[in-house]
């Protein structure tokens, strides 16, 4: 049976003492456990059944101390899981990434009139020319153009000539292009010059181009040895360009 504790364990403070004695004393079964001089004397089976007791309490124990020092406050909250939408994938208030590119022009390149249309035919007619004949190369039935006379010094007979219009040459294919470029007019074709398949330029009275390409002639003419009789010539006049006077 247990002892009282005596007057000077009592003054130890938190410590104690307790001895249990059983049936027999054996030195195996004595334990003495902490500091506060827990001891038992007795049996084995009541020295299991103490352990087990002692353990419960110690368990009991540390469980209540654990509750009161390590239970966290509860106005700290659960930990926030708000997170800012400019930082998560998909968020309505993230900014829209800035696209590259090229911006689109509000006029027209320089380079887009390589994409204009081909200047619009306006006649293309095999013309056949004698001597005092002339041809309106705008077929209005205007003002002539070319004429097909004698100069001044009409020592080399009839002559291909401008009248309204004007004569010139080009380097390479008489196009609409090339003969809107053209510079060197006051060209005339004669039995000096003619051959088969020369070209000349004209600009009409009326503003628009033509191209002259020569098929054929006669030089038979009486009164100019070699003198050129007729000429046959193909003929090309263009539209003017839109807008153009």
């Amino acid at each position: 049976m247990g002892k009282p504790s005596s007057q000077k364990d009592r003054g130890k403070g938190s410590s104690f003492s307790l001895s249990y004695e059983g049936a027999a004393r054996e030195p195996s079964n004595h334990i003495k456990v902490g500091s506060g001089g827990f001891s038992f004397k007795g049996s084995t089976m009541a020295l299991v059944a103490l352990a087990v007791l002692a353990l419960a309490g110690t368990g009991a124990y540390l469980a209540f101390s654990g509750q009161n020092q390590g239970s966290p406050s509860t106005g700290s909250g659960a930990p926030s899981t708000s997170t800012s939408t400019s930082a998560t994938s998909g968020g309505t208030g993230a900014a829209a990434p800035a696209r590259s590119g090229t911006p689109t022009s509000a006029t027209p390149e320089v380079g887009q009139a390589a994409d204009a249309q081909p200047a619009a035919v306006r006649e293309h007619r095999k013309v056949v020319l004698r001597s005092g004949s002339n041809v309106d190369l705008d077929f209005t039935n205007g003002q002539p153009d070319i004429i097909f006379s004698l100069p001044a010094n009409a020592d080399d007979g009839y002559t291909i000539v401008g009248e309204n219009g004007d004569l010139a040459t080009v380097d390479g294919p008489a196009t609409a292009e090339s003969c809107a470029a053209a510079t060197a007019f006051g060209f005339a074709i004669d039995q000096k010059n003619i051959r088969r398949g020369l070209t000349a330029c004209v600009l009409t009275d009326e503003n628009r181009v033509a191209a002259l390409t020569v098929l054929g002639w006669q030089a038979d003419d009486p009164n100019y040895a070699g003198g050129l009789s007729s000429v046959t010539i193909d003929v090309t006049t263009w539209e003017k360009p839109e807008g153009a006077a």
